[in-house]
């Protein structure tokens, strides 16, 4: 599927930092920013379509460069219903005239619930900056770690030394 983008003038096949000169923005003097759309290094239709990394329309591309971050792992609800997790990069792909100000290139950790149902209507995605995903995986690696006895507290006393 292929369609043409409108633009207020050609898109310039330029890295997004040259968008930015001196303390400011370059736009195309209406309000606009036009953006030349460059997958991350990781994204899987990049990687593996064959189309490329680089110049394809969002409705090409789709919203998202994303991958998968290991497999999804099982979960169980308090009610014990079974579930599985999944982990994915994401960052919003971008292509075309675009209002500014933006927020440009969000890159996100997403925590997908229901990562084993086809309909997205099924699934919960949940968004984290990476600052926040960091944080939450250190704390499931200490509570995982903590429920197996793994990082126990070192006994000061000279009973505990035995």
């Amino acid at each position: 599927m292929s369609t043409t983008t409108t633009t207020a003038r050609p898109l310039v096949e330029r890295p997004l930092r040259d968008h930015f000169k001196g303390d400011g923005l370059v736009t195309n003097g209406d309000g606009t920013i036009s953006i030349y759309g460059w997958c991350a290094p990781w994204c899987a239709r990049a990687l593996y379509d064959g189309l490329g990394d680089h110049g394809r329309t969002v409705e090409d591309h789709g919203l998202w460069c994303q991958t998968t971050v290991g497999p999804a792992v099982p979960a169980r609800y308090q009610d014990g219903t079974d579930e599985r997790l999944g982990l994915e990069l994401v960052r919003a792909y971008e292509h075309g005239v675009y209002p500014v100000p933006r927020t440009l290139r969000t890159e996100m950790v997403r925590l997908t619930v229901g990562a084993w149902q086809d309909d997205a209507d099924e699934r919960t995605e949940l968004y984290m900056e990476p600052a926040a995903a960091r944080s939450f995986a250190a704390a499931l690696l200490y509570a995982a770690d903590t429920l197996e006895g793994i990082d126990r507290p070192v006994l000061r006393s000279a009973e505990g030394a035995r």
